[in-house]
């Protein structure tokens, strides 16, 4: 079975109507984070407001 190809950034955001964007549209994305202490190369950081931090702090 072959292995399912990842998607950029750019196809991530396809059809979304996007108020902020950072980083570079053709980085493969391979997992989505919520927590910033996750965040790395590959991974699309979503800030989030929380009961304890909002995540925009941390964009």
């Amino acid at each position: 079975m072959g292995r399912e190809q990842k998607p950029t950034f750019a196809e991530l955001l396809e059809g979304l109507a996007i108020l902020e964007q950072q980083g570079d549209l053709s980085t493969v994305i391979d997992t989505i984070v919520y927590d910033s202490r996750k965040a790395r190369q590959g991974a699309l950081f979503v800030c989030i407001e929380g009961f304890v931090s909002d995540g925009h702090a941390y964009a």
